[in-house]
C-alpha cells in the first residue's frame, strides 16, 4: 500500500490488531504551495532569479499535528500538537527560470499551522513578498499532509519501524512509500529494493541489511546499472 496513513486504513478489508497499533496514527506537517502571476518591480532581487530558501526560517518550523483513526467509527481527525506562530513563506521559487514555461508564474512554500486560515496564509505571504518588490494574484494553492513520522516513543520504545517491517507480505500486504520509511525519493526506492531482496529472493532474512549498496543491486542481488537507477529516480520524481 503506496497510499496515505491513517486514512488509507479504510482500504483493508481485514484490519488486524497490529495495523491498527502500527498505523492508526502519525505525526504530520502541513506543507502550503501557493501559485501566483509573477509581477517584480525594482528591487533587489534579479528578474533571472530560479529558488530563494530562508533556512533561518525552516529551522524553526516545529508546527505539526497528529492524525488519528477512531478505533470506534474509522474517521481519521487532526489535532494540533505544537503551533510555532511563524506560517511565512519559506521558499520562493522561480518556476518560468526553471522549467521554461511561456507563463511568468511563481511557486512559494509555507509550512503551517492547519488552523491557519487561507486569508491569514495570503496576507503573511503577500506582506513577505513585498519586502522584495514581489506580487501577484494567487492562482492556485494546495495544502497537504507533510512528511509523516512517528514519535521518539513509537521508534525507540515500541520499535514501530521494525514491527511494521515484520509486517511486510504478511495477508499479501506490502506496507511502502514515506509513512514506511521517508519522505524522499531515494529512501522509498531503497526501502523498497530491500523488501525484495529480503523478502522476495530471501523470504527468510529477518531484517533488511545495513551493509549492501541497494541503489546498485537488483532484487536478486543481480547487477543493477547505476544509470538504469537513476532514470527510475527521475521517473518517480516526475510523477510525484
Amino acid at each position: 500500500m503506496a497510499a496515505p496513513m491513517p486514512d488509507s486504513l479504510a482500504m483493508l478489508g481485514d484490519i488486524t490488531e497490529e495495523e491498527l497499533s502500527l498505523f492508526s496514527d502519525f505525526h504530520y506537517h502541513e506543507l502550503v504551495a501557493s501559485i501566483l502571476n509573477y509581477k517584480q518591480g525594482v528591487g533587489p532581487i534579479p528578474k533571472d532569479f530560479e529558488l530563494l530558501t530562508w533556512a533561518d526560517r525552516l529551522e524553526a518550523q516545529s508546527d505539526y499535528y497528529v492524525m488519528s483513526r477512531s478505533s470506534q467509527t474509522g474517521d481519521v481527525a487532526r489535532t494540533m500538537k505544537q503551533i510555532d506562530g511563524d506560517d511565512a513563506p519559506l521558499t520562493i521559487r522561480h518556476t518560468k527560470n526553471i522549467l521554461g514555461f511561456q507563463r511568468d508564474v511563481l511557486g512559494v512554500l509555507q509550512i503551517s499551522s492547519i488552523e491557519t486560515s487561507d486569508a491569514q496564509l495570503t496576507e503573511l505571504m503577500n506582506g513577505f513578498l513585498a519586502k522584495y518588490n514581489i506580487s501577484g494574484d494567487l492562482l492556485k494553492r494546495g495544502r497537504w499532509d507533510y512528511m509523516p513520522f512517528k514519535s521518539l516513543d513509537d521508534v525507540v520504545s515500541k520499535r514501530a519501524p521494525w514491527r511494521m517491517w515484520d509486517l511486510q507480505g504478511q495477508q499479501s500486504t506490502w506496507f511502502v512509500g514515506s509513512y514506511a520509511s521517508f519522505e524522499s525519493v531515494a529512501d522509498v526506492l531503497d526501502y523498497n529494493m530491500k523488501l525484495v531482496n529480503n523478502r522476495l529472493c530471501d523470504p527468510g532474512s529477518p531484517s533488511p541489511s545495513t551493509d549492501t549498496d541497494y541503489s546498485e543491486t537488483d532484487g536478486c542481488g543481480l547487477a543493477f546499472p547505476l544509470s538504469a537507477f537513476m532514470w527510475v529516480t527521475v521517473l518517480v520524481s516526475v510523477l510525484l
